[in-house]
């Protein structure tokens, strides 16, 4: 069994192998394109004096600034901060700002901050680790006053030891401001890495988010405005890269309590923000603005962790996201609808902002909201975008801009805004009191795609049909349809197949990609059949995720079909050298090489994983299989302890080991790998199953039926833990005890006949 990478795991893609371990640059179709040059906000401030000042004291402008007195707002005055035994120091030395913590080596040593990273709520701190990295601490300073708590030191993890090992200490790649920060902090980064030295010479025309970040280079338009009046009438465009147009008013139509859009807007401003305000990773080595955002980046589908099942934010996954979820989306309302793109605030305050669109006389008023006008709970936003901290102080509201739905939490544990205020109280009595309000005779509330996400992510025994009715309903968003059809890849049959080959011609990009990431586990007929077309897709995440999808059928592929392989799977490559800085990009390259069967050349990448990082599991884990394929289990075996002894969670590698050493005949040693692989409520389900076998065969029947009863709890319809809790319980404990498990796996496999027959014979007594 190989380790794969999935597609969106890590936010990262799968590459195909190349000959050497520089980035690709140079020419386009053998001709040198030439873009129009970077001139800087200063220059667009001579002609927009207005916008440049408003903009001047935004936190775009002032997202990263030189460490000055005037820009650090932190207390430097030789003060400390204790954070898990690890007390940091923070000092000034002439002009220079300096923190005494711990390094990557686990001692302590002084780091100079270079730049200011944020204003408020908080700010962060860079230092230069050399080779051309920039870091940012992990201790942050709590910029809001002290009335509201702030003016201290905060730990960005208060509740975890956060060592040197970690991927979230602040010397790891995770902190690294050259590929984790830099494209959404300053203006043309170029991120100037170089696999071979493994340095960077990152460069940026100017740090903040400038004008042209969001404009595009503006050489053109300089040239423009320099031109006499009658030849600027003849450039609609006026020389700009990206054309951000003002969106048509919206009015309100005799009798309507919701103002209507007069016409409709393109997505590119929404598309333009999305750029840095959505989880997604680039695909690209230099950003061309004005493309579709899934030309340059891959957006993370409503994948567990990221995302409650209903899709309201879990994780920091930035707005992008939520907002396409949401009806004003699809009603044509835009960033700049609500937020002054120049100055970054909000157009009104509080409920001023929503009225501008929303009947006062109706949705602002205690029959509506229910509760009294002044207080918290008559504030729209806090019914219908609730916040979620990050970075411990940092709110961030939900931009789906839902109907509070407290049933759904009942159910499925979704984020409850209700109780978000009301924390003394359960959602069943926030459920309870919008039924009251909304009468006897009300209508049933809408159906949801809640139960559809949550079912497919549990794999329950209704995720098929539901996951299916889901991806037919055209009017829910795109990225719900997309998910769906992801989920779909759990489940077989010719109606999931038909319905995933129509989300494969879907006019969304993003429900294409989800057909893509279901469609990968079918058979190879079937994937050139049906993600063959999409090599050729007009964007190009679709298209370098179908060229992954159909690795390991380029033999099938003929003609057209298979010029475009070549070409879409060129630029899966180029997608990972845009991030060959990070372990995982090496990983995939390996991923796709080895599933062409290029053994040697997968071998190489997942090396230079290891060189990047020591303890990359996904790396260590893929070359140990691929040397078991090859026989040479001894040489997989010191790859995994050497990656165990670097890995901050080692427990895959103790899997993938102690399966080694189960074909080697080494049992003991192999059952206690595998059982401390099991240990942990957040373990693979995977893990605690063959853990679970293994002590069953090794005599440990009640430890091994434990794990198994763990497992089941957190994973209730896995098939495999099923099946091991009949057999085992009915061969050690009699029938009696295997029977509810056996009902379960019943419910989930109802047309199984050897299922339905087992479970007569348990009921039997046999």
């Amino acid at each position: 069994m190989r380790f794969a990478v999935a597609l969106l795991a890590a936010a990262s893609l799968a590459g195909c192998g190349g000959a050497d371990d520089s980035a690709p640059g140079g020419e386009s179709g053998g001709v040198a394109v030439v873009a129009p040059a970077f001139v800087g906000s200063a220059s667009c401030g001579q002609c927009h004096a207005g916008h440049a000042t408003r903009w001047a004291h935004s936190h775009h402008a002032l997202a990263m600034q030189p460490a000055t007195a005037a820009t650090v707002l932190g207390d430097f005055a030789d003060v400390t901060f204790e954070h898990e035994g690890v007390t940091t120091r923070f000092s000034r030395r002439a002009t220079a700002f300096v923190v005494r913590t711990e390094g990557a080596d686990g001692a302590l040593a002084d780091f100079e901050v270079k730049w200011t990273f944020g204003l408020d709520p908080l700010q962060q701190y860079l230092v230069d680790l050399g080779r051309g990295r920039l870091h940012a601490l992990d201790i942050a300073w709590d910029a809001r006053s002290k009335e509201q708590g702030g003016q201290r030191w905060i730990h960005l993890h208060p509740a975890d030891k956060v060592g040197p090992s970690d991927p979230l200490h602040w010397t790891g790649a995770n902190l690294q401001w050259n590929h984790m920060c830099a494209e959404c902090h300053s203006t043309n980064v170029h991120k100037g890495y170089d696999a071979a030295t493994d340095t960077f010479a990152t460069t940026a025309t100017e740090h903040g988010v400038g004008c042209e970040a969001c404009h595009g280079p503006g050489e053109r338009h300089l040239a423009w405005a320099g031109l006499e009046a009658s030849q600027r009438q003849r450039d609609a465009a006026r020389g700009l890269v990206v054309q951000l147009p003002k969106p048509a008013a919206f009015v309100f139509e005799a009798g309507a309590r919701t103002a209507k859009r007069v016409a409709p807007v393109p997505p590119i401003e929404v598309e333009a923000c999305a750029r840095c305000h959505s989880r997604r990773t680039t695909t690209t080595l230099d950003y061309e603005h004005g493309k579709p955002l899934l030309d340059t980046h891959l957006l993370a589908l409503l994948e567990d962790s990221l995302y409650f099942p209903d899709g309201q934010i879990q994780d920091e996954v930035f707005e992008y996201g939520s907002f396409v979820q949401s009806k004003m989306f699809h009603a044509g309302v835009t960033c700049s609808d609500c937020h002054d793109a120049h100055a970054g605030g909000l157009r009104a305050p509080g409920n001023e902002l929503c009225v501008r669109c929303h009947d006062r006389t109706y949705f602002d008023q205690p029959a509506h909201h229910h509760h009294a006008v002044g207080t918290k709970g008559a504030t729209c936003v806090e019914c219908h975008m609730p916040e979620r901290h990050y970075m411990v102080v940092d709110p961030r509201r939900d931009h789906s801009i839902r109907v509070p739905r407290p049933d759904l939490a009942v159910v499925h544990g979704t984020q409850d805004a209700c109780t978000m205020c009301h924390t003394d109280k359960k959602p069943k009595w926030a459920a309870d009191a919008v039924a009251t309000w909304r009468g006897q005779d009300a209508a049933p509330l809408p159906e949801h795609w809640t139960a559809a996400i949550a079912a497919g992510r549990a794999r329950s025994p209704r995720a098929g049909s539901l996951l299916l009715a889901a991806l037919r309903h055209d009017d829910w968003p795109a990225i719900v349809r997309g998910t769906a059809a992801s989920l779909l890849g759990d489940h077989g049959g010719e109606e999931v197949d038909r319905s995933l080959a129509a989300a494969a011609r879907d006019p969304s990009p993003l429900v294409r990609l989800g057909a893509v990431l279901g469609l990968r586990g079918r058979a190879p007929e079937l994937r050139v059949a049906l993600l063959g077309p999409l090599l050729a897709d007009p964007i190009a995440t679709v298209r370098q995720s179908a060229a992954f999808a159909l690795a390991d059928c380029e033999a099938l592929l003929t003609g057209d079909t298979r010029t475009a392989f070549v070409a879409a799977a060129r630029e899966h490559d180029e997608a990972q050298r845009a991030n060959a800085e990070r372990d995982w990009a090496w990983v995939n390259r390996g991923l796709f090489a080895a599933q062409q069967g290029q053994l040697a050349e997968a071998e190489r990448n997942y090396r230079k994983a290891l060189r990047l990082d020591a303890g990359s599991v996904r790396a260590a884990s893929n070359l140990a299989d691929l040397l078991r394929e090859a026989g040479r289990d001894d040489e997989g075996e010191q790859v995994l302890r050497a990656a165990m002894l670097a890995a901050f969670d080692d427990r895959p590698l103790q899997h993938v080991l102690g399966l080694l050493l189960v074909r080697r005949g080494s049992r003991d040693e192999a059952v206690q790998l595998l059982r401390a692989a099991a240990t942990g409520s957040d373990a693979d389900p995977r893990f605690g199953y063959v853990a679970a076998v293994a002590l069953v065969e090794a005599g440990r029947v009640d430890e091994g039926i434990a794990i198994l009863e763990s497992v089941q709890r957190r994973d209730p319809w896995n098939r495999d833990v099923l099946e091991a809790l009949v057999a085992f319980t009915r061969q050690h404990f009699g029938s009696f005890r295997a029977i509810p498990w056996a009902r379960q796996l019943r419910e989930l496999a109802p047309g199984d006949v050897e299922v339905q027959a087992m479970l007569r014979e348990l009921e039997s007594g046999k």
